[in-house]
């Protein structure tokens, strides 16, 4: 089966998989975008679109979290929330934090450098996502002080140019399968990453990636180590980091000290290929992102 068919079979095993989801919380086009309640629903920023999944502990009551997660290249939001995407998805249910995934203009994102928008005129997406938050803490009762971004692929790629862009609006930012990117040397990508504030990053890179590989990147980003090495030079951490092994085949190294007492991460997968996230179990991906974040509260 080709890669193509493959994605496309995935693609329409998430959709019917959120269909059914969306159907069994009560039907999405019942389920209002202005006022939270348990239950998945489409919704809309102007002609723009956005996947919000609220968990069934959610009251209103009390402040909870939010999570932007945000697809590859090609695939779609119904994918990333779906079997073959994040697993972000149970984490927000088991966890108890509002689940969003916007949907990318062609199924891209224009983040920092060239990946991954090739059109004439592309979008705003830092714009866009800044107003999906908007939108979601007016219907909700969301904690400001805990709102994460996370992304797979050109997803990653877009969350580390929020990081870099926006992170007085973010708690923490996760990328998979996607380094730092921006520039044609380390040099020009370090001076065009300028945090307002610091942030808490975490990167995943599987050594046997072929789409974005570990050593070189993919387009204008580095290699997964310059990728560490730059995030640190940016939030003044410490020179090295001692390998800590956390799963099977994953071994995180994470730089800590950064200023406002942050750390930065990665968790090198060896054998791991770009679709990463089933790749890594006990603790899976999302569960090792989120402990991460958590380590750093605002």
């Amino acid at each position: 089966m080709s890669r193509r068919l493959l994605l496309r079979s995935a693609a329409l095993a998430a959709g019917l998989a959120c269909a059914l989801a969306c159907a069994f919380a009560g039907g999405g086009s019942d389920l209002r975008c202005d006022h939270l309640a348990p239950g998945t629903r489409e919704c809309a920023l102007g002609d723009r679109r956005y996947d919000v999944h609220v968990p069934a502990s959610y009251t209103g009551a009390t402040p909870v979290p939010l999570l932007l997660d945000l697809h590859g290249y090609g695939m779609s939001k119904a994918v990333q929330a779906g079997w073959f995407g994040s697993g972000f998805r149970a984490k927000s249910d088991r966890t108890g934090f509002v689940y969003v995934t916007p949907q990318g203009v062609q199924n891209a994102w224009h983040a920092q450098g060239r990946c991954c928008s090739f059109q004439r005129n592309p979008p705003d997406d830092v714009a866009f996502l800044e107003g999906v938050v908007a939108a979601v803490r007016a219907a909700g009762n969301i904690d400001a002080s805990r709102i994460y971004v996370a992304g797979f692929s050109n997803g990653g790629s877009m969350a580390f140019a929020l990081a870099c862009q926006r992170s007085e609006l973010f708690a923490g930012a996760a990328s998979v399968s996607f380094a730092l990117s921006g520039g044609t040397t380390v040099e020009e990508i370090v001076a065009a990453c300028t945090p307002s504030r610091p942030i808490p990053v975490i990167h995943f890179h599987g050594t046997s990636d072929a789409i974005s590989p570990y050593d070189d990147g993919a387009l204008d980003s580095i290699g997964a180590r310059q990728s560490l090495a730059a995030w640190a030079t940016i939030q003044g951490c410490d020179a090295s980091a001692t390998p800590e092994p956390v799963s099977g085949r994953t071994v995180c190294e994470t730089r800590r000290n950064c200023r406002g007492g942050v750390a930065v991460s990665l968790c090198t997968v060896e054998r791991g290929p770009h679709h990463l996230y089933r790749s890594v179990a006990d603790p899976d991906i999302p569960d090792q992102i989120w402990a991460f974040w958590q380590s750093f509260p605002r």
